[in-house]
């Protein structure tokens, strides 16, 4: 994951755009993707990180502490590549592939 100051400052600036707008503004988007927290969890045969729970934890309050909304998105958005792992492969060659 790849979270730099610089994306962490942007987050902090989007903050109040994504409470006015009620969604994420595509910028924040751009940076949760960019970043690769909502990989954390994605299992590493799938194109993703398979970091520590604990290490996923820690992005996302990272994350939220500077953008809450931002950090609710990435907490809920990655733990869905946990949750889909957890299935028959055959959903994840739907998925993934």
């Amino acid at each position: 994951m790849d979270l730099s100051a610089d994306m962490l400052q942007q987050l902090a600036q989007q903050a109040l755009d994504a409470e006015q707008l009620g969604q994420l503004p595509p910028a924040t988007v751009e940076i949760l993707r960019a970043s690769g927290v909502t990989r954390m969890l994605q299992p590493r045969d799938w194109g993703g990180m398979e970091s520590h729970p604990a290490q996923f934890m820690q992005a996302v309050m990272t994350i939220a502490a500077h953008n809450p909304s931002a950090g609710w998105v990435a907490g809920v958005v990655g733990v869905h590549t946990w949750e889909a792992a957890l299935n028959d492969e055959r959903l994840l060659n739907d998925i993934w592939r």
